[in-house]
């Protein structure tokens, strides 16, 4: 490939027989129907190399014969499909970069490029009926191993996919013939990792489209999100790819020839490198790979929906003669249970209950339909009567309901008239409800959760895994994204299915239940011997215990004060503005954004770190003339895992890093700098207003929007959770692998008091109420009692737990006054202490 001239080009282009790089190189010019344009390295490279910029090779028609430049561009890419030795300049961060070029190869050959086909018919003369199918594997980029070998997946992730290949059923022949090949062919210049700039997945994407073409595989396999949206489409990640595959053509006809196209089946994986870091992914990762190699060898996963039948009910008498038909059969009853609804919360203004599914084996449903889309009463003689039949079937005392989260669907049955929440309270002891088969509640998330806390929850990723289930609900996704995008909405901020058009709705609902029932026999038995020859019953038992509180704290909710929020809202607001204004004074920025990372870098460090580069990658001025820099030295740099910038500098790697500029940074900085404190006091308040507090909805003529209640509208923060009862209902979750409780929509639990020190300060005599202050502990006519809140912090209980198993006395003291107050003069403070002994500090350990 070093010998290779631009004449050589040409004629590889031209299909001329008597260069003798014709036959050894294969390559479809850059001007091919669907082709990507070429990546901007690679055009300025090409415009180094030739001294001219290479033309726009859109719409350059057939047209083989470029110019001198772009003779170089279409030189760079054949060098880069074929070559194993060949370096280009990158930028990163305004700065070029030579890069190794790994190209694409035969898993098990050398790494000399991708087949060569010359025809639909043959591949390497061999005819294409005669061919195993190919198998094309696509990843992220190349680590350090497969810098340093010239290979793809030579290192420890191209181990692991290996040994779960041939675990799934793929030969190790198979495999050896795979192409394996990487979305960006180099190496992740960010020392932290991260998502690669779009610039270089720009730049390589016309070596996958030559890829597509000249390889022509009937399977694709992609490593990873990156890969998986590349070739799967935008609108896929690894989640939703799970269970299902995409179709994907790509023309192999040169410009002016008629039209022909290759088809090829794509599936996605985990990285193995995320499972390498992350063990609990292996299983699914495992799965996928099984369905995949499956999917390769002509028995793709069986599709379980093909034998489920779904009966859709509008009429009492069907539904009744269904709930006598199973109260009939002897034993235990065992029935899924599972609603679609519209709106937030039941009761709401506009909420309502569309559809109850119900499964008792698994392959049959019965939809109930309630309401049609747009929410007029479907059922005949009236939703009443419905509900009447649903509750004599799921009150029955033989039954067993299962569900999935089914603490969610639980308010929706209690306000349409099914209270069912006494099924779900569990006897007082374990041995009660080993085996699975009991009258009462059994959630089947709860349960996976005890067999596996950091699995994939999810019904439909379950099913898929354990139930050979496909993708059912695709469809209702795609009526997601394009109704959200129709109105103009979040995918998060739709409020429900009510205007879901029956025939995706029903479908969707109906295998919802069935396989509510399937995946529920499938998790009793794994809570019988969990990966570890371990029985989980003991852990599922612990969390059916809880069930009933966490449901009731989402049907009950907590009563919040609307005007105390309106006026924390004004408060804040007003704070910022005359924080934020005094700032800009005193720095002489009149326009500085303090969430701009770019103009915080150029204020705190100066020009010198400015992330601003200009088209030659010189670092900008960001901050305009007479504005202030406080040109200090930076304390970390950005990212989860921020290096020490003192240890930056010491690998002489500034180039590489950008510095932080986040709360921590600030703070340290403002311990010796005023106007550094004050940019993090600005930011500390101006999070609480993209948080908590939100502003308000605010009409043309500047006043706030009120609501049908007459109270102001918020379209973020805790005002737009308000009910009209004045009670924010947060969905409560069991299932944290921390083995905690979280909250959502909206997360309760984030309430924060830990800067409330910090807003008392920064206030100063405007504070007047602690942010928690808006939730209150009134008498609730609705609910008959006194609401009272009550705070609890297991403190220290980790360290605790410790001293115990370890049977330290000394430790066991330390803790027990480590929980003294701060005043007692027994307290000890362990933290502190070890701090003081650690660094040798002369100072108390307080």
């Amino acid at each position: 490939m070093d010998d290779l001239t631009v004449e050589d080009i040409q004629a590889i282009l031209d299909g001329n027989e008597d260069n003798p790089f014709t036959q050894q190189y294969a390559f479809y010019p850059l001007t091919s129907p669907g082709m990507s344009l070429p990546g901007p390295n690679f055009c300025a490279h090409a415009a180094a190399l030739s001294g001219e910029t290479p033309m726009s090779v859109a719409g350059t028609g057939h047209d083989k014969h470029m110019t001198h430049a772009n003779l170089c561009l279409t030189g760079l890419y054949l060098r880069c499909l074929y070559s194993s030795d060949f370096s280009i300049p990158v930028e990163y961060k305004g700065e070029r970069h030579m890069v190794r070029v790994i190209p694409g190869h035969r898993w098990g050959g050398a790494p000399n490029g991708p087949l060569q086909l010359r025809d639909d018919e043959e591949i390497c003369g061999v005819p294409r009926e005669s061919q195993p199918p190919v198998v094309m594997i696509i990843g992220k980029h190349p680590g350090l191993d497969e810098i340093r070998s010239g290979r793809n997946l030579c290192g420890p992730s191209g181990d692991l996919l290996h040994q779960a290949l041939l675990a799934a059923g793929m030969s190790a022949a198979e495999i050896a013939n795979c192409y394996v090949c990487n979305l960006v062919r180099w190496q992740n210049l960010n020392p932290q990792g991260g998502s690669l700039p779009q610039a270089w997945i720009k730049d390589c994407r016309p070596l996958l489209d030559q890829e597509f073409r000249l390889v022509r595989p009937d399977y694709v396999l992609c490593l990873g999100a990156e890969a998986t949206k590349a070739v799967c489409g935008r609108q896929n990640n690894v989640r939703n790819m799970i269970g299902r595959s995409v179709d994907i053509s790509v023309p192999i006809n040169e410009a002016g020839e008629p039209a022909l196209l290759h088809h090829m089946t794509a599936m996605a994986v985990v990285h193995p490198a995320a499972v390498l870091r992350t063990t609990e992914l292996h299983s699914q990762f495992a799965a996928t790979l099984q369905d995949f190699v499956q999917l390769v060898h002509g028995s793709s996963p069986v599709d379980r929906e093909a034998g489920i039948t779904i009966q859709v009910m509008t009429k009492l008498r069907e539904l009744r003669q269904y709930v006598d038909l199973v109260l009939s059969q002897p034993g235990l009853k065992k029935i899924a249970a599972d609603c679609e609804w519209e709106g937030s919360h039941p009761g709401e203004p506009g909420a309502y209950l569309r559809t109850v599914q119900l499964s008792h084996n698994g392959q049959h449903a019965a939809v109930v339909k309630l309401r049609n889309q747009g929410g007029e009463s479907a059922f005949a003689p009236d939703i009443a009567a419905a509900m009447a039949e649903i509750g004599r079937l799921l009150n029955h005392p033989e039954v067993q309901i299962l569900g999935s989260f089914f603490a969610s669907d639980i308010p929706w049955l209690l306000h349409a008239g099914v209270d069912v929440r006494h099924k779900f309270i569990m006897p007082a002891q374990v041995d009660a409800i080993e085996g699975g088969n009991y009258p009462g509640g059994f959630d089947i998330a709860l349960g996976m959760h005890a067999y596996n806390e950091t699995g994939d929850l999810k019904l439909e990723i379950m099913a898929t895994r354990y139930c050979g289930a496909g993708r059912w609900d695709m469809p209702i996704m795609q009526w997601r994204k394009a109704y959200c995008s129709e109105h103009g909405i979040a995918d998060k901020d739709l409020s429900g299915y009510g205007e879901c058009p029956d025939d995706i709705l029903l479908p969707y609902g109906g295998y919802d239940a069935a396989y509510t029932w399937q995946v529920g026999e499938v998790v009793k038995t794994l809570l019988a011997n969990d990966r570890f020859g371990n029985a989980s019953w003991t852990a599922f038992h612990r969390s059916m215990m809880a069930f009933p509180a966490f449901c009731e704290m989402g049907i009950v909710g907590v009563k919040v004060d609307p005007e105390r929020i309106d006026g924390l809202t004004d408060l804040y607001l007003r704070v910022r503005e005359s924080k934020l204004a005094a700032l800009r004074q005193a720095i002489h920025w009149p326009e500085f954004n303090p969430r701009s990372a770019q103009q915080c870098v150029d204020l705190l460090f100066g020009e010198a770190y400015s992330t601003k580069r200009d088209a030659a990658g010189n670092r900008i001025r960001v901050r305009p003339a007479g504005a202030t820099s406080l040109y200090l030295s930076p304390v970390k740099s950005t990212g989860q895992r921020g290096a020490p910038w003192a240890r930056v500098v010491q690998a002489g790697e500034e180039h590489k890093y950008t510095p932080s500029t986040d709360k921590e940074t600030l703070g340290i900085l403002g311990l010796y700098n005023e106007t550094a404190l004050h940019l993090r006091d600005v930011r500390l308040i101006d999070q609480i207003l993209k948080s908590v507090l939100r502003p308000p909805v605010y009409a043309e003529d500047g006043h706030p929007v009120l609501d049908a209640a007459g109270r102001r509208a918020y379209a973020g923060g805790m005002g737009s959770y308000i009910c009209s009862d004045c009670r924010v209902r947060s969905a409560f979750l069991q299932t944290m692998e921390t083995g905690r409780a979280s909250s959502a929509r909206p997360p309760l639990q984030n309430l924060s008091k830990r800067r409330e020190r910090d807003y008392k300060r920064i206030l100063g005599e405007d504070y007047q109420w602690k942010i928690r202050s808006f939730l209150t502990s009134n008498v609730d006519p609705d609910y008959g009692e006194p609401t009272v809140l009550v705070e609890a912090d297991l403190k220290g209980a980790e360290l605790f737990a410790i001293a115990v198993l370890a049977r330290d006395e000394n430790m066991i003291d330390h803790c027990n006054r480590a929980n003294l107050p701060d005043d007692h003069p027994d307290k000890y403070d362990i933290h502190s202490n070890v701090c003081v002994r650690a660094f040798n500090l002369n100072c108390e350990p307080t």
